[in-house]
């Protein structure tokens, strides 16, 4: 009865169908409850970068584009709205779980994980290892953080941070890379960089355990934090391997469309050249959108007379 009084209203989210259908049954809703009904939202189309992992459990593929992109989905997947930007052009995104998946794309995408050497060992159990070496210099690749790191020539565990047990891993061998684990500390920056090769800004974040010998050329030259001298990532411009630690590097348009523009789509459809829009731009456009659907569903003068707001 205490936590009853504070509910001072009530909000019919999502609906399907025309809202105004629902006002007989929110009538006899606040009647029966003794609490008006201050808002009838309808559903909203609109893409928004999802809450978590859960939201394409059980989902194979994303989108009807003519670009097929194999993104791994690695049991411990994370930070994967690295992978909204993709949405936005002309792709279909596959979540790729078994070695066809990857033989039969134009592009793959080893994203992020929560345990780069858990994973690492169930890409090498499910035959998908062998399929990404068998498609290296014929497709463009790019490993995000821990893809990243299963791009290089070892993984080194000595202490069993990362691992469940103590080990050293022979990579994927696309870079000649070296990703270590020598203690129990997570690199977490906000960086903006520059493309070395071609130009354009990228900016994105760190946060990651295990750092890298890098043998390979740079990727990018880091901007921000008076870093101009340190660089970032690998590159294989004649295999079209791409490598970074930065979470959100397909965000800003230059890279997305460097990436996309090597792909070669196998199918009936050509590709379709968007204009690669700033993806954070294309999410504060939808937040608007969104705000206007609630904004037209709400009884706003009660909304903010309950949260004691005057106008």
């Amino acid at each position: 009865p205490e936590d009853r009084k504070r509910i001072k209203g009530i909000i019919l989210n999502n609906v399907r169908g025309e809202p105004s259908r629902m006002k007989e049954g929110a009538d006899e809703l606040s009647r029966r409850c003794g609490i008006p009904v201050i808002g009838i939202i309808p559903h909203a189309d609109v893409e928004l970068p999802q809450e978590d992992s859960e939201a394409f459990r059980g989902v194979k593929e994303r989108g009807n584009g003519s670009m097929r992109i194999a993104v791994i989905k690695l049991p411990r997947i994370a930070n994967f709205t690295d992978l909204d930007p993709l949405y936005t052009e002309d792709t279909t995104v596959v979540f790729a779980d078994c070695p066809s998946d990857v033989l039969t794309a134009d592009a793959v995408i080893i994203p992020g994980t929560k345990n780069t050497i858990d994973d690492y060992e169930w890409l090498i159990a499910s035959g998908i290892a062998d399929a990404i070496k068998c498609v290296r210099g014929k497709i463009p690749i790019l490993g995000i953080c821990g893809g990243y790191q299963m791009m290089g020539a070892e993984l080194l565990d000595p202490k069993g941070i990362e691992g469940r047990e103590k080990g050293c891993y022979e990579g994927l061998g696309l870079f000649n890379d070296v990703a270590y684990w020598d203690k129990y500390e997570k690199r977490v920056i906000r960086d903006r960089a520059e493309i070395i090769d071609g130009g354009g800004e990228v900016e994105g974040y760190e946060i990651h355990m295990g750092l890298s010998v890098v043998k390979e050329k740079p990727l990018f030259r880091i901007t921000s934090h008076g870093r101009k001298d340190e660089v970032e990532g690998s590159v294989r411009e004649d295999e079209m391997l791409y490598g970074t630690y930065l979470h959100g590097v397909l965000d800003k348009p230059a890279f997305r469309k460097k990436f996309l523009s090597l792909i070669k789509p196998r199918g009936e459809k050509p590709a379709v050249q968007k204009e690669s829009l700033d993806y954070d731009e294309v999410v504060d456009h939808n937040l608007d959108l969104l705000a206007d659907v609630f904004e037209s569903g709400l009884d706003m003068d009660a909304l903010l007379s309950i949260l004691g707001v005057k106008e």
